[in-house]
C-alpha cells in the first residue's frame, strides 16, 4: 500500500489514504469524499468483491478498480458482475504499472463525473420542458415520440410514460382521434394541403404557425395555435421536429364576439407570429460524452429562447444565471448585461419584501405564488403588467440549486 501511495502520488494530482481492511475503508467512505477506490483482492475479513458489493449496496457509484496478483477467471468474472469499473493485475515493470493504474483512476473518474453532469443535464432539461407552459411534444425523424411535457399531458390527457417511443401517427389521436399527421409533419407540405385542415397559416422560415379546431370528447370545440419547426444536431442536419400546442378557444370567442377588437386581436396575432421561437436539440448518439453534454445544453438553450414568456434562472444567492430571449426583446436588457446581477437591480418597482417572500419561498422547496405587477414592455412601446411565478431548480440528486420563474404578459381590467 505504501509502494502504490508513493509511485501515484508522484505522477501528480492525486492525494491517497491507506488502510489494512476493507471494513476500516467502509469506515473513511463513511466520514469523507473519495473520488475512487483501489482495492486489493485478498485481505483479512472481506476480500475485494464482498467489499466492493457491499459499496455498490449502499447505493455508492465511486469508481471501484481491483489492483490484485490474483488472476484466476472466475475472480474477474466476480469483479465484472459486482459492477467493477477496471481490473488490473500486479506484476511487470513498476514505473509502467502504477502508471497504467493512475490512468485506469483517471479514466474510471472522468467517467463517472461525465455521467453525474449528462444526469444533471437530463434533470435540467426535464425541469425547463415541465416548466414550460405551452403543450410541447417532439419526434425523432422517424417519427418517434422523444418529448412530452407537462402541459400536454394536461392538455390531452396521455401521460408521457404512455406517449415516449410511439410511432405512426399515435401522438394525433388524444386531439383528432385518429392518426394523421400533425403541424410538425407538414413542415413541407404544399399551402394547399395545410389550407384543407389549418387556418391563419403562417410561413416564418423554418417554422410554420397555424391555427387548427380540435374535438372535444364533451362535444365542444377548442381552437388551437400551433407552431412546428425542425431540430438539428451540432452538424446542422435534421433530426427531428417539434411543436407547440396553445388553447386559444377564449381568445378565438373573444373576438367573434367584440367585432370592434378585430384591429388589436390581428396586431396581437401578428407580432405573436413573428416571434422567435428556436426549438431545437439534439438526440443524436455520439460517441464521446463532452459532445452529448454539449447537444443537451443547446437543446435547453434553444427551447428557452423561443417560448412566448420569459425566463429567469437566479442561484441562491439571487443573482441571474440564465435570462432568455424573450426576456431579451421584452426589457431591452440583453443576457450578457443582466446575468450576474441580483434581483432587486433589475426590478426596482417591486418591494425588496415581495422579491424575498417570493424567491425565498421557491429556494425552500416551495412554489410561489404568482404576482402581478407594471412592467414596460419594449416589444410594444407601452407600459404594461406582467405575472411573475417562481418555482424551485433542483439537480439530479434533488438539490435546490436556484429558482425558475416564467415572466408573462397578462392584461389588466381597466379601473372603474
Amino acid at each position: 500500500m505504501e509502494i502504490t501511495k508513493l509511485f501515484i502520488e508522484r505522477l501528480g494530482d492525486f492525494i491517497v489514504d491507506t488502510v489494512d481492511s476493507a471494513s476500516g475503508a467502509l469506515g473513511l467512505l463513511s466520514q469523507s469524499h473519495y473520488d475512487a477506490v483501489i482495492s486489493d483482492y485478498e485481505m483479512p475479513g472481506m476480500n475485494g468483491i464482498e467489499f466492493l458489493k457491499r459499496i455498490r449496496t449502499s447505493g455508492n457509484t465511486i469508481p471501484f478498480i481491483i489492483f490484485t496478483g490474483r488472476g484466476r477467471e472466475e475472480v474477474v468474472i466476480q469483479a465484472l458482475n459486482a459492477g467493477v469499473d477496471f481490473y488490473l493485475q500486479k506484476g511487470g515493470e513498476s514505473k509502467a504499472l502504477y502508471a497504467e493504474l493512475a490512468y485506469k483512476v483517471r479514466q474510471a473518474v472522468q467517467h463517472r463525473r461525465t455521467e453525474l453532469q449528462i444526469r444533471d443535464m437530463e434533470q435540467r432539461e426535464s425541469d425547463f420542458l415541465n416548466f414550460l407552459p405551452d403543450a410541447t411534444f417532439a419526434v425523432d425523424k422517424n417519427g418517434r415520440v422523444i418529448v412530452w411535457n407537462k402541459a400536454i399531458e394536461e392538455m390531452s390527457g396521455v401521460p408521457a410514460s404512455q406517449m415516449l417511443g410511439k410511432t405512426n401517427y399515435e401522438y394525433a389521436i388524444p386531439f383528432y382521434g385518429a392518426r394523421r399527421p400533425m403541424l410538425l409533419d407538414l413542415l413541407s407540405a404544399q399551402p394547399e394541403t395545410l389550407n384543407a385542415t389549418y387556418t391563419h397559416v403562417v410561413y416564418q422560415d423554418p417554422f410554420l404557425i397555424a391555427n387548427a379546431d380540435v374535438p372535444r370528447q364533451n362535444g365542444t370545440v377548442m381552437t388551437v395555435m400551433g407552431k412546428a419547426g425542425p431540430l438539428y444536431n451540432l452538424d446542422g442536419e435534421t433530426v427531428g421536429a417539434v411543436e407547440t400546442i396553445r388553447d386559444i378557444t377564449d381568445l378565438r370567442c373573444a373576438n367573434m364576439e367584440l367585432h370592434r377588437k378585430n384591429d388589436e386581436l390581428r396586431l396581437a396575432y401578428e407580432q405573436l407570429s413573428a416571434q422567435e421561437e428556436e426549438l431545437r436539440s439534439n438526440y443524436e448518439e455520439l460517441n464521446r460524452s463532452q459532445q452529448i453534454l454539449r447537444e443537451h445544453e443547446q437543446f435547453i438553450n434553444e427551447i428557452v429562447s423561443g417560448v412566448h414568456e420569459g425566463i429567469v434562472v437566479y442561484d441562491p444567492d439571487l443573482r441571474v444565471t440564465f435570462w432568455n430571449k424573450f426576456m431579451e426583446d421584452m426589457t431591452g436588457l440583453p443576457s450578457e448585461t443582466v446575468c450576474g446581477r441580483i434581483a432587486p437591480e433589475l426590478f426596482p418597482f417591486l418591494r425588496e419584501s415581495a422579491i424575498d417572500n417570493l424567491i425565498n419561498q421557491a429556494l425552500s422547496g416551495v412554489p410561489g405564488e404568482s404576482q402581478e405587477f407594471p412592467f414596460y414592455i419594449k416589444s410594444t412601446g407601452r407600459k404594461g403588467w406582467a405575472k411573475g411565478l417562481y418555482s424551485p431548480h433542483a439537480n439530479a440528486t434533488g438539490k435546490i440549486i436556484g429558482v425558475i420563474g416564467v415572466i408573462r404578459e397578462v392584461a389588466r381590467p381597466k379601473e372603474n
